[in-house]
């Protein structure tokens, strides 16, 4: 993946996950000192997709991978397709996803597989969903992830 990378793409993660909740929520006033229970409690009213990501993130890095994502437009150039991370597995990769909400929509990483199927060795979707699958794609919960990370060789 070294080999195709492209530096002047790139995604930026802030290694503390509590800081970076701090950050985001520090000016609203109307979540203060309750935002930690209410994230806990999944009663925090935002989009927490950027908060998972960024948790995978760190997850990966504390693993001591490399974090790739990979970015495509459609046939027609309109529509980009996007997979938060890339792992390599022996001589193949591991497309993840990670969802905070709306956990069926997963098109760009069903598209990847696709087109790039004989290089896959398989899918992970992580969301606040239980353990399943959907097809080749498997659906875990985000509290899994440090371990099934920690096991992709």
């Amino acid at each position: 993946m070294n080999l195709t990378k492209n530096i002047d793409r790139f995604k930026l993660y802030l290694s503390d996950i509590g800081l970076f909740t701090t950050m985001l929520f520090n000016d609203k006033s109307i979540i203060s000192e309750n935002i930690y229970s209410k994230l806990l409690s999944d009663k925090l009213e935002a989009n927490l997709g950027y908060l998972y990501e960024n948790a995978i993130a760190q997850i990966i890095k504390s693993n001591d991978r490399n974090l790739y994502y990979h970015m495509w437009y459609d046939s027609n150039k309109t529509r980009p397709y996007e997979v938060d991370f890339l792992l390599s597995e022996g001589n193949k990769i591991v497309p993840i996803e990670v969802k905070s909400s709306n956990y069926n929509n997963h098109k760009s990483i069903n598209e990847l597989a696709k087109k790039y199927s004989s290089s896959i060795s398989r899918r992970i979707l992580f969301s606040q969903k239980d353990i399943g699958n959907e097809g080749m794609l498997e659906l875990k919960p985000l509290y899994l992830a440090s371990i099934i990370i920690s096991q992709i060789n």
